[in-house]
């Protein structure tokens, strides 16, 4: 369970990121992101925060629907707490919005860091997420 944001359509990367597909994928999915290569074609957008000549920060979509996308986040533990998570959301939600669908972002109660992502991001809470079990 956790809260449900709306990336904002000003939302820009203020760093660098590139787009990372099947052809480019073996170039910066090295040292931390090899599991990407089997879902490459299923993830995208794929935004990546490029450091040392590789991806240290993914954002991807997770969940793909004919009107919105949902976002994937991943940052390598060194590499946490230097805004590269926030450039590759802005980035991956520009992305989604010139395929025509609506960027969403979601998290749990539990992850701080992921929430101070949506903060420092000034995503738009819409909703909360909940499991009936």
């Amino acid at each position: 369970m956790g809260p449900c944001f709306l990336v904002p359509g000003e939302a820009e990367p203020t760093l660098q990121v590139v787009s990372i597909t099947r052809e480019n994928m073996t170039e910066w999915l090295h040292g931390g992101f090899e599991w990407l290569t089997s879902e490459i074609d299923y993830a995208q957008p794929c935004i990546a925060l490029v450091r040392e000549g590789r991806a240290v920060s993914i954002c991807r979509s997770v969940r793909i629907t004919s009107n919105a996308h949902e976002a994937g986040l991943e940052t390598l533990d060194l590499f946490r707490g230097r805004g590269y998570a926030a450039a590759v959301v802005a980035g991956w939600a520009m992305a989604v919005r010139e395929l025509g669908g609506i960027p969403l972002y979601s998290t749990s109660w539990e992850n701080l860091a992921s929430q101070s992502v949506a903060r420092k991001s000034a995503l738009s809470l819409y909703g909360v997420n909940f499991t009936v079990t």
